[in-house]
């Protein structure tokens, strides 16, 4: 699995649709999104504890955990409240689905770790080790979308700032596999990875 855009538009979409909130711009709008987050996560490292066996050895992994869409959409909305002085229904409807869109993507996102003191075990992410970045979060979505004005950077920025901040919780976990040493003895220490 890997990281996707298109999860997360069509997601959002869902989203909007059953909440009744779907205008002529929603598609362009969650493309720009999708697109905008997909770019401001691929790439990003992070860091683990590992334990297992010593040696060295590299872990994959499926999902960032303890993101959910409640807990986006709740950063979200708060940044894009003060930001833009918005609030009400509408707004509520549009960071939920934000949120859900970006819980689908990071589902089946890849973790791909080396872990230089375990070779058979498994490497924990240290949550909020995910180097992701609000102002480039926003300044992707900004980018993404054909839409112009003050009105859709403000947004933009605030949604990218928002969905990194609800990193501040994420976590992950990878199987690690390699070549242990002999005899084997037991190991742990610090790895890093990459999210694909």
């Amino acid at each position: 699995m890997a990281l996707s855009g298109a999860i997360f538009q069509v997601t959002m979409l869902g989203e909007l649709a059953s909440s009744g909130f779907i205008g002529p711009q929603s598609p362009t709008m969650a493309l720009a999104v999708g697109l905008g987050s997909y770019m401001s996560l691929a790439g990003k490292m992070f860091t683990t504890k590992d334990t297992g066996t010593l040696g060295v050895g590299v872990g994959v992994g499926i999902g960032i955990i303890n993101l959910t869409k409640s807990v986006i959409a709740g950063h979200v909305f708060d940044e894009v409240s003060k930001a833009t002085g918005t609030i009400g229904e509408k707004l509520q409807a549009t960071c939920i689905a934000i949120g859900a869109g970006l819980e689908a993507e990071v589902a089946l996102a890849s973790l791909i770790g080396t872990h230089p003191t375990v070779a058979v075990g498994s490497g924990v992410v240290d949550p909020g080790s995910y180097t992701v970045e609000g102002g480039e979060w926003g300044s992707n979505i900004t980018s993404a979308g054909p839409f112009s004005g003050e009105k859709w950077a403000d947004f933009a920025k605030a949604v990218g700032k928002g969905c990194a901040n609800s990193f501040q919780v994420a976590a992950g976990q990878l199987i690690i596999a390699g070549a242990p040493i002999i005899p084997p003895s037991p190991g742990s220490g610090t790895g890093t990875g990459v999210l694909v």
